[in-house]
């Protein structure tokens, strides 16, 4: 599951960055890559809070 929430929000900041870039080339507003770039980090952080939720769960035994 984390390797999904890392490959995601990767994907997203690159996408962001990229969108950053590309706003002073094109007629594009910068926010959509600021938009797109704190949604990858915020996707990053809520993985990490389930991946640590899923490592400090009790064992069953």
């Amino acid at each position: 599951m984390l390797h999904f929430f890392l490959k995601t929000s990767a994907f997203l900041f690159v996408l962001g960055i990229l969108l950053l870039f590309s706003s002073f080339i094109f007629d594009v507003s910068f926010w959509y890559g600021i938009g797109i770039v704190n949604s990858g980090i915020y996707l990053l952080l809520i993985g990490l809070f389930l991946y640590l939720m899923e490592l400090n769960k009790p064992m069953d035994t």
